[in-house]
């Protein structure tokens, strides 16, 4: 049976925010040098940033947009995130690890 996350993963008093697990596939672009869309998988997320994982050659400094969509209460919200890339770490066998510091998120309702 796995273990249920503890409280400290949620919320560190060193984070500006709490964090929350949310394993699921989005989509990140970036513009700064070439435009391209990758496949991401997101690892957890704030109110002020995520962390991901994905293939590609972001940087730390490079502004990206992440896409992913939720199921919330049998409604699904395309949501979307803009901001800068704060960290990447080693790759993984999911891709790298990167993380964004948001600069502006959009909630839509899919009809």
């Amino acid at each position: 049976m796995a273990e249920a996350p503890t409280r400290e993963y949620y919320f560190n008093p060193q984070r500006e925010c709490a964090r929350v697990h949310l394993p699921i596939s989005a989509a990140v672009s970036a513009f700064s040098h070439n435009e391209f869309e990758n496949l991401a998988v997101l690892r957890d997320i704030s109110t002020s940033g995520a962390f991901f994982f994905c293939d590609s050659p972001l940087e730390t400094g490079s502004d990206v947009c992440l896409q992913f969509i939720l199921s919330v209460l049998g409604r699904d919200i395309h949501v979307t995130c803009s901001g800068t890339v704060v960290r990447v770490e080693e790759p993984r066998e999911s891709g790298k690890g990167i993380a964004m510091r948001f600069l502006s998120c959009d909630l839509r309702e899919l009809q």
